[in-house]
């Protein structure tokens, strides 16, 4: 069994992710990272990654990721998975000040990524709304 830390992101896919966008940031008072094609990473006012939002057909929820301990090397949790039949395959820069993930998915489909060590991200738009502090549970 590995054991996780703590709840770290969400992905969730939508079709309109300009509206969920402007609801983060506006009422959740979330701030953008990054933005690609089709892509939005959020942060907390504390400079931690929240929430991914990727364009989609249908809005829903597609990945989270949780933080384990330092120590632990995804090399070795690969091995942990792969002695119980689930495929996984160790990824870098999954998202920003995440250098090495293990990605792997659960029986519904949903993806799980596992990481031990990240960064801070700062937002390169300004922060608005409540401003959550971080993703809790």
């Amino acid at each position: 069994m590995i054991k996780v830390k703590r709840l770290r992101h969400a992905t969730f896919t939508s079709p309109n992710i300009e509206a969920q966008l402007d609801y983060y940031q506006s009422v959740i008072g979330l701030g953008v990272i990054e933005r690609s094609d089709g892509r939005v990473l959020l942060g907390t006012e504390s400079d931690e990654l929240t929430l991914v939002l990727e364009r989609g057909a249908a809005p829903y929820p597609t990945s989270i990721a949780y933080e384990v301990a330092p120590n632990l090397d995804p090399a070795d949790l690969q091995k942990s998975l792969a002695s119980l039949d689930i495929k996984s395959e160790i990824r870098s820069d999954t998202a920003p000040g995440i250098p090495k993930a293990l990605v792997f998915d659960d029986p519904d489909g949903h993806r799980i990524e596992l990481f031990s060590r990240w960064e801070f991200c700062k937002a390169v738009e300004p922060i608005r709304g409540l401003a959550v502090a971080k993703l809790g549970h």
